[in-house]
């Protein structure tokens, strides 16, 4: 899966990974669903992906760069269960690339999908932020296509983007000499 939204933190979360959006019962590790969080005290993102058996939990998986307290940021988190990677980017750049363990059997949450509401489990979690827009595709994108929704999240709220550009590659004969 692929997920996008433009936000920021705000001072005043509650817990140790507030929760940004996911379905999870917050009970255990490796509850059976998914949910991006961030953490209460760095405000890097954390991924959840599991099918309560197998999978990874938040504070395992991690952005390097914290969502902002002090401006709105276009994210994108993805999940490529096929290649075994988590991925987050930020404005438009990759920010962190990470094998990771995948869930085994198919994920099947018994939790609606929520947006930073409250959450039982080990302890209470409540996220503190101002969320502008959620955009959730059911599969990995290619890369032209996150950079067209990162540049339209981006043109849409006037937040700085940089694309990644695919430059062509040069080459340059330097031997034989010329006319040998």
């Amino acid at each position: 899966w692929t997920v996008f939204f433009v936000g920021k933190r705000n001072e005043g979360s509650q817990g140790d990974f507030p929760q940004v959006i996911g379905a999870r019962p917050w009970v255990a590790g490796l509850d059976e669903g998914w949910s991006i969080a961030f953490s209460g005290t760095s405000g890097a993102l954390g991924s959840h992906y599991a099918d309560g058996q197998a999978g990874h939990d938040v504070p395992q998986v991690v952005s390097s760069t914290p969502l902002s307290l002090d401006t709105f940021q276009v994210w994108q988190v993805e999940e490529n269960r096929g290649l075994g990677t988590t991925a987050f980017a930020v404005g438009g750049v990759f920010d962190r690339w990470l094998y990771t363990p995948m869930p085994v059997a198919a994920i099947e949450p018994t939790e609606a999908v929520s947006i930073g509401r409250e959450m039982g489990g080990a302890n209470t979690r409540r996220a503190s932020m101002d969320l502008a827009e959620v955009l959730i595709y059911g599969r990995v994108l290619g890369a032209a296509e996150s950079d067209t929704v990162a540049g339209y999240l981006s043109g849409k709220y006037a937040l700085p983007l940089v694309q990644n550009v695919n430059v062509a590659p040069t080459a340059v004969l330097t031997s034989p000499v010329s006319g040998a």
